[in-house]
């Protein structure tokens, strides 16, 4: 995740009569002391946040601003509500240097009224894509969905009359379905990777799991045959089947090692979108594995080996965050392309009431 800065931070660094170095973080030069290194909170974390966003209702710059909006919208109960995942991702699109409140914090109210700030965020989203690096896409959609979002709730709450952001045209190409790590792919991958990136690629396929759960995966959620833990896109506790070639995997994991996935050098790595670069890059040296293959294409791959385990398509759609139709897609595209020893899953797969 990108580093995360805000706006209106007045730092001062003091020498204390001990000898020791104090920092102290006010809402602009003059203005109210939120935070300082004293406390107990640690510096950018949500707690953070949440002491810089009291600070900010409390002053006047926000009042008639677009920042008035965000400042009300991160403190609704919808807002809180969400998962602690979701939470944070939008508070980034907000508070990066290149983020909402940056662009259009101070922009009056009603510039959101007004056509022509759909111009303005577009140009806002496009500089965001040339300016970011790999998933340079995805973090302008990503972003300027999060805008839309607030919009959307400003104009049901009435702050706003008009929505001029509806059905923006995303960058990022988000069907990958003809995308699928082969068998063959992931042997060859296997037979000459690093042990740990070995490790990765084999939970992914036999998981499905996202980034982020593969980051927190550990021998907690364990539970005898099943994978037992709560998904940090929405909150939800998913039951995964322990695959013959997972339990092999999770049976030559050192003994001593909590995270079932760590980095070279034996710990865990510090973010999750890691796993992905350090695999691609791997991959993009030392093998001629198609180039658009990602370890998030694995998510196909796992979808057929779960299905086949006992997981049902709507099940499977739900841990997914697929439709029906979509997880009984990816299923039949792997068995395409996997024709051999496929043919009781295709027979299964027709035979669900789902399909």
């Amino acid at each position: 995740m990108a580093k995360i800065t805000i706006k209106h931070i007045h730092k001062v660094r003091k020498k204390l009569a001990n000898g020791k170095t104090a920092e102290y973080h006010y809402l602009y030069r003059g203005g109210t002391r939120f935070w300082s290194s004293s406390d107990k909170v640690q510096l950018g974390g949500p707690i953070y946040f949440e002491l810089y966003q009291e600070a900010l209702q409390n002053i006047s710059p926000a009042k008639g601003k677009f920042r008035e909006i965000v400042i009300s919208f991160l403190n609704t109960p919808e807002f809180k509500k969400l998962a602690e995942r979701t939470q944070k991702d939008i508070k980034e699109s907000v508070f990066h240097k290149n983020g909402i409140d940056t662009k259009f914090g101070d922009a009056p109210i009603q510039a959101f009224n007004d056509p022509r700030i759909r111009k303005q965020v577009y140009a806002w989203r496009d500089s965001i894509a040339k300016a970011s690096k790999g998933d340079g896409f995805v973090q302008a959609d990503t972003r300027i969905g999060h805008l839309a979002q607030i919009v959307t709730w400003a104009l049901d709450r009435g702050w706003l009359v008009q929505h001029h952001l509806q059905k923006v045209k995303k960058l990022y190409s988000s069907d990958r379905s003809e995308i699928i790590w082969t068998e063959t792919e992931i042997n060859e991958f296997c037979a000459i990777a690093p042990q740990w990136l070995k490790r990765v690629l084999i939970v992914a396929t036999e998981t499905g799991l996202r980034p982020g759960d593969l980051h927190q995966l550990n021998r907690s959620h364990i539970k005898d045959t099943r994978i037992i833990l709560r998904a940090q896109k929405n909150g939800r506790m998913v039951s995964i089947p322990i695959t013959n070639k997972l339990r092999l995997t999770l049976d030559e994991t050192p003994s001593d090692q909590f995270q079932i996935l760590v980095g070279a050098r034996g710990l865990p790595l510090k973010k999750a979108n890691q796993f992905g670069q350090k695999l691609g890059e791997w991959k993009k040296n030392h093998t001629n594995i198609r180039p658009e293959l990602h370890l998030y294409d694995a998510r196909g791959t796992a979808a057929t080996k779960l299905f086949a385990a006992g997981v049902s398509l709507s099940d499977l759609a739900l841990f997914m965050g697929w439709s029906v139709q979509h997880a009984a897609k990816m299923v039949e595209i792997y068995c395409s392309l996997h024709p051999q020893g496929n043919d009781n899953i295709l027979i299964k797969l027709q035979q669900h009431p789902n399909t």
